[in-house]
């Protein structure tokens, strides 16, 4: 039993990427179910049926994709301080074209899982084609749902081929052996994990520290009015290593280079 949860637990760790995608288009397919018994309705006129169904494909998926750009770590990491960082610094082209495409597809996943969960329905297609939008028994509806469903298949097809593609691709054009881009990965994988891990231990000794020297020397009213403004704003400090991290980090600090 041991193994068998060993074994599962690398699987999970080595297709990790793929199994979060899946756990997206699995939420995507469920939220688009309940979407389309609770709120979808068709209106029966053709001008506000194109449109409402129109904007109940699209609306959603381009929420989906701002929402993954937003939540995607790598875009913040390269734009953070891209403005104010110094020429040799910058990332490459090369490396920021790679970076936006690798962001752009993840970004994708839960927009066309959207799309393709819409059209695999077959009612959103026939409502933006039929001129009599309300008519769900006609032969015509039937026949627009088919094709919806038929676009659908295609899409599948297409994204798979496509995926594929791109994957061989990618690995033909890599300059490592398989194993060695395995280590490379795990490798990055664990120097993050223990950066992180390294940052906490260092911000929670700091800030205990911080705390304790300003509690053991009877903090005055000003002292506490100090502490208790909003939080700097980070992002427009300058490029000193040294920087207050908080107004009370920026109190102890004061209180230092006046004893001295």
């Amino acid at each position: 039993m041991t193994n068998l949860i060993t074994e599962v637990t690398e699987l999970a760790k080595e297709y990790q990427v793929a199994l979060i995608n899946l756990m997206k288009i699995g939420t995507v397919f469920s939220g688009e179910a309940i979407f389309n018994e609770v709120f979808f309705e068709c209106p029966c006129n053709q001008k506000e049926a194109k449109m409402y169904a129109i904007m109940l494909i699209l609306g959603p998926a381009a929420a989906m994709f701002f929402i993954a750009l937003l939540i995607n770590k790598m875009s913040f990491r390269m734009a953070y301080g891209y403005c104010k960082r110094s020429e040799e610094l910058q990332f490459e082209c090369q490396t920021c074209c790679y970076y936006f495409v690798v962001i752009i597809i993840k970004a994708l996943v839960g927009p066309a899982a959207w799309i393709f969960g819409t059209l695999l329905d077959g009612r959103y297609y026939p409502c933006i084609r039929l001129e009599q939008p309300c008519n769900r028994t006609s032969e015509e509806f039937k026949e627009y749902r088919g094709h919806s469903q038929f676009l659908a298949i295609v899409m599948l097809c297409v994204t798979v081929a496509v995926i594929y593609c791109v994957f061989m691709c990618r690995a033909c054009c890599c300059g490592y052996s398989y194993n060695y881009r395995r280590l490379m990965e795990i490798y990055q994988e664990a120097e993050e994990t223990a950066f992180e891990d390294k940052l906490n231990e260092t911000a929670k000794q700091k800030a205990e520290r911080n705390v304790n020297s300003f509690l053991n020397e009877h903090p005055t009213k000003r002292d506490w009015e100090m502490i208790a403004r909003a939080p700097p704003l980070n992002c427009t400090l300058s490029e000193a290593a040294n920087e207050p991290l908080s107004h009370l980090d920026n109190l102890i600090k004061q209180k230092y280079e006046a004893r001295r």
